[in-house]
């Protein structure tokens, strides 16, 4: 069996950095930030009545549009972690691609 892509030899891994942590933390890093975004409505929906004057529908709306921005940065924080593990990693060679035109 051959396989597709061989290892480039001579090549030193790089030590993991912060990417390892950022990629083992981030369900956790994910959970905690969203309960924190949502804790003003759930605060407001648990105890209705206690002097806030706003509407439902305001606090409604600011939670959801700040959840979707922070699911956005977490999703653009853990791409980015894992290209940087994977630059990190082992080189590969791929095979030759030969042009039959080329000038030698």
């Amino acid at each position: 069996m051959t396989t597709l892509l061989k290892k480039l030899p001579g090549f030193e891994i790089s030590p993991s950095g912060i990417e390892e942590r950022i990629l083992h933390h981030l369900f956790k890093i994910f959970l905690v930030g969203s309960f924190c975004i949502s804790l003003p409505l759930i605060l407001v929906r648990l105890f209705p009545n206690q002097g806030i004057h706003t509407s439902l529908s305001l606090i409604d709306t600011l939670t959801i549009v700040s959840l979707v921005f922070y699911f956005i940065a977490v999703a653009i924080l853990g791409i980015g972690a894992l290209i940087v593990r994977i630059m990190k990693g082992p080189a590969y060679v791929a095979d030759a691609y030969y042009v039959t035109d080329a000038d030698l």
